[in-house]
C-alpha cells in the first residue's frame, strides 16, 4: 500500500494555550478537507462523507505533555487510515504549528497528489491553521469543499498547460 506524508508549518500570533483550546475542537478544523461532516458525536470524534458511498470516521487523540494532537481518519472505502497529525511550540512571535499529514493508499487521494503535487495538502493544512486562527480570535471557521480543491486542480492543470 503506498503512502505519502507532508509536513506543513507556520508561526500564529497566539499563545500556546490559546492554539491548544482551539485543538480541543478537532471537528471544527476541517483534517479531511473537501468532505462534510454528516454526524458529530462530540468534538473529538466525527463522521464526514465525500459522497452518499465514501464515509471517513474520524477521530482525535491528544497528547497534552507533547502538545500534539493526532486525528486517525478511518475511511469506509479502504483499510488503511489517513491521520493528521498537528504539534504545537511556542515561539517568541506566538505559536508554531506543526500540521503533519499521511495519507495511506487512498487512491483518489494519491491520484490528485501526482497531478497537482503537494500543494493541495498545502491547501489543506492552510485550511486548518485558517481554522484554528479563527477559533483562538472567536471567529467563524470554513470548510473545504470538494468544489474548492477541484477548483485548485484546474488551476494547476492551466498552469502546467502554460508552461
Amino acid at each position: 500500500m503506498s503512502e505519502s506524508t507532508h509536513t506543513y508549518q507556520v508561526i500564529i500570533p497566539y499563545s500556546i494555550e490559546e492554539v491548544w483550546q482551539a485543538l480541543k475542537h478537532a471537528a471544527d478544523l476541517d483534517v479531511a478537507g473537501g468532505q462534510e461532516i454528516v454526524e458529530r458525536v462530540s468534538d473529538a470524534e466525527w463522521t464526514t462523507a465525500l459522497d452518499e458511498r465514501h464515509g471517513t470516521r474520524c477521530t482525535a487523540a491528544y497528547d497534552e505533555a507533547a502538545r500534539r494532537m493526532d486525528v486517525t481518519m478511518d475511511s469506509t472505502a479502504k483499510h488503511e487510515n489517513d491521520t493528521t497529525s498537528i504539534s504545537l511550540a511556542s515561539v517568541d512571535a506566538g505559536t508554531e504549528v506543526t500540521v503533519e499529514q499521511t495519507v495511506r493508499g487512498n487512491f483518489v487521494v494519491m491520484k490528485m497528489l501526482q497531478l497537482v503535487g503537494v500543494g493541495a495538502l498545502d491547501k489543506v493544512a492552510g485550511s486548518i491553521v485558517s481554522n484554528i486562527e479563527a477559533l483562538c480570535s472567536g471567529g467563524e471557521t470554513r470548510r473545504m469543499s470538494t468544489e474548492d480543491l477541484e477548483a485548485y486542480a484546474k488551476e494547476r492543470v492551466a498552469d502546467w498547460e502554460k508552461d
